[in-house]
């Protein structure tokens, strides 16, 4: 009845940008809060285990990488919903 989403009063654009925010919010604090789990269950395995540092940080930096490269696909996919607004 008020048009409320519908395209034609441009109410549809705007369920887009919110969208959007509210998803690369999660796929940016998310993979944070794993990076810092991850962190420190490294830093405690070495406090355990001094002689197996080399392999727990190689495993620690492929873990962190993988979660950076979630936090970037967040991002593309949110810039990639923002473009279907124009």
């Amino acid at each position: 009845m008020f048009g409320f989403g519908k395209e034609e009063y441009g109410y549809g654009k705007c369920n887009y940008c919110i969208g959007s925010r509210s998803g690369y919010r999660y796929l940016h604090h998310f993979p944070a809060l794993g990076q810092g789990k991850v962190g420190a269950a490294a830093m405690e395995s070495i406090a355990r285990q001094p002689e197996a540092a080399g392999d727990i940080r190689t495993a620690m930096i492929l873990a962190m990488a993988l979660l950076e490269a979630l936090t970037i696909y967040g991002l593309l996919i949110a810039f990639m919903i923002v473009g279907n607004i124009g």
